[in-house]
């Protein structure tokens, strides 16, 4: 997996609920480029900055998700970076007051898309009650929280890893097929990234996510063929 997340004299750092963050610069870079597009429109500018600080909250409350759970269900510590394709929570093991079985590990994975999904659903219900005596940059950012919330949400559940869905589906694997469950869910993930990406490319007109899909699939093949015991 391509690495982004190694510490420069460039990082934000600060603690949330506790919680020791990180935020790469590449994380800010890959925010500006997915919003270049509104840049071509009356007040880009004003907009791509909107959209920078919807990308960087959505993450961050995605990424608590995961970080909220592993500490007050598992008693971990957890932490959180942010970096150029997207963010990680994750925690000390030697900390860990209760190591996570199946159903915790997967419980882990959920948190973070269903963060997502109650920060859309937050955004939206603010958005449709208050929109009309709103700062029409802060609806801006509650309309782009409320889009990255939920079509990142349902994004992040597909069986690719690593996704959070790909976690999930790994898990189920490894418990259907405990001495081949890894390499089902590479198969698994291989194929889905596949068809991700072509869809994307051919039907969607998202390059961004064909690309991105296009990598997660070499990345599963090349682990999968450095684990041929599979």
């Amino acid at each position: 997996m391509l690495d982004f997340s190694s510490k420069t004299p460039y990082d934000l750092r600060f603690s949330l609920f506790g919680i020791p963050i990180q935020v790469h610069p590449f994380f800010w870079l890959t925010a500006v480029l997915l919003g270049m597009g509104l840049g071509n429109q009356e007040n880009g500018t004003q907009l791509i900055i909107c959209w920078v600080i919807a990308v960087f909250v959505a993450v961050l409350v995605h990424e608590l998700g995961h970080a909220l759970i592993i500490r007050y269900v598992f008693g971990a510590r957890p932490w959180i970076i942010l970096y150029g394709l997207g963010g990680l929570a994750g925690h000390h093991p030697s900390y860990s007051i209760r190591r996570p079985k199946t159903l915790g590990r997967i419980f882990i994975s959920f948190g973070g898309p269903l963060a997502g999904f109650l920060l859309a659903g937050l955004c939206f219900y603010l958005a449709i009650s208050f929109g009309r005596d709103m700062n029409v940059y802060l609806f801006k950012i509650l309309w782009f929280m409320f889009v990255i919330g939920a079509f990142w949400g349902i994004i992040n559940l597909l069986p690719v890893l690593p996704l959070d869905g790909g976690n999930i589906c790994r898990e189920v694997c490894l418990w259907l097929f405990p001495w081949r469950g890894e390499g089902v869910a590479l198969q698994i993930s291989m194929i889905s990234a596949i068809i991700v990406a072509v869809v994307s490319f051919m039907w969607l007109q998202q390059p961004f996510l064909a690309v991105m899909f296009g990598l997660f699939a070499v990345l599963n093949y090349q682990t999968l063929q450095g684990g041929r015991r599979y």
